[in-house]
């Protein structure tokens, strides 16, 4: 009731950068006062979350860590690394600076022994997986110490997450049965999706960790094996996100959850911004409806981790093989583009263009230039295959080389980098047992190990 005793309705529309306000009777016409309609509006700055300031605060707060156990761990190969190389630290905190800036006018960053430096190092160790490989199957009898801290420095930067104390290589198929197990049970739970309650978790496992199988196969297989078909639209989708691709929400929720505006809304596991997409579908769907994804994307995780272990014990004896099969197919490209075309070799290798060689690695040197792009458009696997095809395009299809490109180029497995989103899905237990094993070795040449 207003003063005068008659009812007022008020109205007020909130938006994110305005609100608009209006006061009428019972038969929604504008009171007037002082002459004017009483009815207002106002425009203000949109609001901003706080998403990006906890980004870089959990960035800070992960760097400030990262620099703490770097701390600990000199402190404790000091002594030794001193009594064979006082400047070696020095060299390494200055290595990120052009030789011009350095307070030491150094050019090797890691060795300058007299017949052993930085060229000598990376002829021997090419990635630092080389190094801590053969530290787990050591060839001769003693290591330096330089090269234990190298190979335990990187294992403490690169950690590997803890969301999942079960996920190692011993236990993957344990893991993804269990996991297996939630997802049936929320499936069912959520939308009564049938998945078989039965599986044999082995084969489940080899069917999406499959090497020389693109994700689509791994999809066919899959779907084949649960007896899952395309009319099954909404098992079938959620299969689609297990095998590392794009599913679509409103194809498992609905209409019931998904509104109109994002009916074409997508996640993908192994997308560059899933965590930005994450954030998204999480609001969309609430914390109930995302236990879904989340479960789809443990199950995911494994078959990534088990393809990334591709058999082997150790993380790094794995990378070492990527190394040499990429090597490899890399060989094989370029004697096909020397072959048939210089000029196509040229674009593909000795120049930073979108979709060559050069963007995929970040890196050429040629003509006297060296250039590194670390960033931006042109560079991932896609785009990198994509560029490879429209070059092999213009010669001979039934060369054998060419057929093996363009195969192993379908089954998304030319030319693996060690370096690539899925390796956020490798869990600390696999670096933890590398070291182990690493300082198991090394304890028995540098007996300082042992306190």
């Amino acid at each position: 009731m207003g003063r005068t005793g008659k009812k007022m309705y008020v109205g007020i529309d909130m938006g994110t950068n305005s609100v608009g306000l209006s006061v009428t009777d019972e038969n929604y016409n504008l009171y007037r006062i002082k002459g004017k309609d009483f009815w207002c509006s106002r425009i203000f700055s949109e609001a901003n979350t706080a998403a990006e300031r906890r980004v870089n605060r959990i960035a800070r707060r992960r760097r400030r860590r990262e620099v703490a156990r770097q701390g600990v761990l000199r402190e404790l190969f000091a002594d030794e690394i001193s009594k064979v190389d006082e400047g070696f630290f020095a060299r390494l905190d200055e290595s990120k600076y052009h030789l011009e800036d350095r307070d030491n006018q150094q050019p090797y960053a890691l060795f300058e022994d007299s017949g052993y430096t930085d060229k000598d190092y990376f002829r021997d160790y090419p990635t630092i997986f080389h190094l801590r490989s053969e530290l787990l199957h050591p060839k001769k009898e003693s290591y330096d110490v330089r090269l234990v801290y190298l190979a335990i420095s990187n294992m403490f930067k690169h950690r590997g997450h803890f969301l999942n104390e079960t996920l190692d290589v011993d236990k993957i198929t344990s893991s993804a049965e269990e996991v297996y197990q939630q997802l049936v049970e929320s499936a069912q739970k959520m939308f009564n999706i049938e998945f078989p309650e039965s599986i044999d978790a082995v084969k489940l496992v080899n069917i999406i960790s499959e090497k020389g199988a693109s994700r689509r196969k791994h999809l066919e297989n899959i779907s084949d094996y649960l007896d899952v078909s395309k009319k099954d639209k909404q098992a079938y989708e959620i299969l689609k996100l297990v095998c590392g691709m794009s599913g679509i929400l409103f194809n498992i929720y609905g209409e019931t959850v998904i509104d109109e505006e994002n009916k074409k809304f997508s996640l993908n596991f192994r997308d560059s911004k899933y965590e930005e997409n994450e954030g998204q579908a999480l609001e969309l769907l609430g914390n109930d409806y995302f236990e879904l994804i989340n479960v789809a994307k443990e199950l995911h995780d494994i078959g990534v981790l088990s393809n990334i272990i591709k058999g082997h014990k150790y993380l790094s004896d794995s990378r070492v093989e990527l190394y040499e099969e990429h090597k490899k197919d890399l060989d094989m490209l370029q004697n096909v583009m020397k072959k048939y075309d210089m000029e196509a070799y040229n674009d593909m290798f000795r120049i930073m263009k979108d979709g060559n060689y050069s963007a995929y690695v970040g890196s050429v040197n040629a003509f006297g230039k060296k250039i590194r792009r670390n960033g931006g458009k042109g560079r991932t696997q896609e785009e990198f295959y994509k560029g490879v095809k429209e070059t092999l395009k213009k010669f001979p299809q039934d060369d054998n080389a060419i057929v093996t490109i363009l195969a192993k180029i379908e089954n998304e497995t030319f030319m693996p980098k060690q370096l690539t989103p899925s390796n956020g899905v490798i869990p600390n237990q696999l670096h933890t047992s590398e070291m182990k094993a690493i300082l198991a070795n090394a304890e028995k040449y540098l007996p300082f190990l042992l306190d």
